[in-house]
């Protein structure tokens, strides 16, 4: 498994990109790596990109699990706004079971195809990728 976190400062984005497999103990090695990234700022939109990811280790319980973490994490502040890039169907059916776990969050989730529907979503005003999330 490989993950590439790349940090825009000026554009307030973080684009994290992951291949290979995928399992609840990766997401969570990215998951503290992220938080102790130095330019890392918590209330920076992102593209969780998991187009490359050719197998998933995920079960159900360990996509809310990970929810948990992220909502608990992130309750302590501003929400954020995280655009999945989620290509085949069975990645995108997890991504939308994260999506729809941080529904009474303050995070907006938004599951999408390809990259251009991403960067399309979070570069709309706040109000309109709410009503699209």
């Amino acid at each position: 498994m490989s993950v590439e976190i790349t940090i825009d400062a000026d554009r307030r984005r973080i684009l994290s990109r992951f291949s290979g497999r995928l399992s609840r103990e990766i997401l969570q090695r990215y998951y503290d790596a992220l938080y102790a990234h130095p330019r890392f700022r918590p209330d920076m939109s992102e593209i969780f990109d998991v187009s490359a990811v050719t197998e998933l280790d995920l079960t159900a319980d360990e996509i809310r699990d990970f929810s948990a973490t992220t909502s608990a994490n992130t309750s302590k502040g501003h929400g954020v706004r995280v655009a999945v890039v989620a290509p085949t169907d069975l990645t995108f059916g997890l991504a939308r079971l994260y999506e729809l776990s941080q529904v009474d969050t303050t995070n907006r989730i938004c599951v999408v195809r390809t990259m251009a529907e991403a960067e399309a979503w979070l570069e709309a005003p706040a109000e309109d990728a709410a009503a699209d999330g």
